[in-house]
């Protein structure tokens, strides 16, 4: 078992990584390039979630500047990884997608069963909301509305979320323009269909370029995979292996240089260090 110094010297690495000991990118990478170095932000509160960006780069962003990111869909906001919301940007959406959304789905069914979920509407449904989005973004409610005028009756706030969900899940449909305080939703572009195995390995690229040295179950949190299918993801993306106190880790190159001892940050209680960080051995 890695000793308390052994893990302490991994979480200050991680701190690098993770963009708290400098900054992820250079201002000229923007939100986007935040983003993108982490594979994919949790984001299910707006306001922490766009702090957590700002505080991984050299001049913060405001909350503005993400906003702003969403509105030219640099970064877009859906479920995916596991059912929750997320920042993602638009390279990254279809890979990460078609590995997590199976398991996501699976996920989802112990509240839409007793709920009596109707999956055998969702094509019917799903080609509504394709259409009134073709028009341009709508919040959710507006969506109800179309909704409900296409089948002559409401639909109850909890299932258009689910709805939503696996239209987000289908990668119909992402985040739009904030109107106000009202998120909205944007019609998608037909996006690349992907090998079985091929988004995987993307995956593990994606989490252990912005969180290493990591393990492959952590991987496989992040990602909602078996540890089966992360070990094997881990193993054909070509990264950098390492054995310490133990512990097989993983890097997309050297080991990060530790974060400068001192360093002092105000973070959101799902900032990517806390959902993530190495703690005796589990993310």
């Amino acid at each position: 078992m890695p000793t308390t110094s052994d893990v302490r010297a991994i979480q200050r690495a991680r701190l690098t990584s993770v963009g708290l000991g400098t900054p992820v990118t250079p201002d000229g990478g923007g939100v986007a390039g935040v983003v993108a170095r982490l594979g994919a932000v949790q984001s299910q509160e707006l306001h922490s979630s766009a702090w957590g960006v700002a505080q991984r780069l050299a001049t913060p962003a405001t909350l503005a500047g993400v906003q702003g990111a969403l509105a030219d869909g640099s970064i877009l906001r859906t479920h995916i990884l596991r059912p929750t919301w997320h920042y993602v940007v638009p390279e990254d959406l279809a890979p990460l997608m078609t590995a997590t959304a199976p398991r996501v789905r699976k996920a989802m069914l112990s509240a839409e069963r007793p709920r009596g979920f109707d999956h055998s509407l969702l094509p019917r449904r799903h080609a509504v909301i394709a259409e009134a989005l073709a028009d341009g973004p709508l919040t959710r409610k507006e969506v109800g509305v179309v909704l409900a005028e296409a089948e002559g009756a409401p639909v109850d706030t909890w299932h258009l979320g689910q709805v939503m969900m696996h239209a987000e899940l289908d990668l119909l449909v992402a985040s739009g323009p904030m109107r106000g305080k009202q998120a909205t939703y944007r019609l998608l572009p037909e996006q690349k269909t992907w090998a079985v195995d091929v988004p995987r390995v993307h995956l593990a690229r994606a989490y252990v370029r912005g969180h290493g040295p990591c393990r492959a179950e952590d991987v496989a949190w992040w990602g909602t995979l078996t540890k089966t299918a992360a070990r094997a993801a881990v193993a054909d993306a070509g990264l950098t292996r390492h054995e310490l106190a133990g512990l097989t880790l993983w890097t997309d190159g050297d080991l990060p240089e530790p974060a400068p001892a001192g360093t002092v940050r105000l973070l959101s209680v799902f900032d990517e260090l806390f959902c993530h960080d190495f703690k005796g051995g589990r993310p």
